[in-house]
């Protein structure tokens, strides 16, 4: 340590704004699962409504 205070802080584990980056292809294929899930549960909704 040189000293000064906050001279020698360790890194942060993560920082704020790295995090959208990191959650982006996340959220993408969340959307994409819950539009392919509302289409299926749609779908067999329907069919079951018609019989």
């Amino acid at each position: 340590m040189s000293g000064r205070p906050g001279s020698n802080r360790p890194p942060e584990a993560w920082k704020a704004t790295a995090l959208p980056n990191e959650l982006l292809p996340l959220i993408k294929i969340y959307k994409i699962y819950c539009s392919i899930n509302y289409v299926v549960v749609t779908s067999i909704f329907n069919k079951q409504k018609k019989l």
